[in-house]
């Protein structure tokens, strides 16, 4: 399994596009006589959920294969990825300016600044 750095956008639209499921929901009481069946059409396709229901319980259980969880952990883990807060800027803004946070000598920030900005300039044209 990829750790959650390798993903994407990207990464997270093939995920969501290969997955495709096959839904059937059982009673408690079906499922208990047919539990191998059952077992077998989920361990066969990856994609087949099985909801049991039960007439005492208000929520329904879940059959799934070890490739179904798989699945929903790579997609959580997308998920993440792409909330979570970028390592920092990835481009600089032509014209903007960033100032040290101690600001004691904004004139030596400001001149530090116009020095890189210069050395850019002239890097740009340098032929090499």
């Amino acid at each position: 399994m990829s750790t959650p750095t390798e993903f994407s956008a990207a990464s997270a639209l093939v995920l969501l596009a290969s997955h495709a499921e096959h839904l059937s929901t059982v009673k408690a009481t079906r499922a208990r006589e047919q539990f191998f069946p059952l077992l077998e059409s989920v361990v066969n396709d990856e994609r087949c959920v099985v909801f049991v229901e039960h007439k005492d319980l208000p929520a329904r259980g879940m059959l799934v294969s070890e490739r179904y969880q798989e699945y929903v952990r790579q997609l959580e883990a997308t998920v993440r990825a792409l909330l979570a807060p970028a390592a920092g800027p990835t481009f600089l803004l032509s014209g903007s300016v960033s100032v040290a946070a101690n600001g004691d000598d904004l004139e030596a920030s400001i001149a530090s600044l116009r020095a890189d900005n210069a050395a850019r300039a002239t890097a740009k044209f340098d032929v090499r």
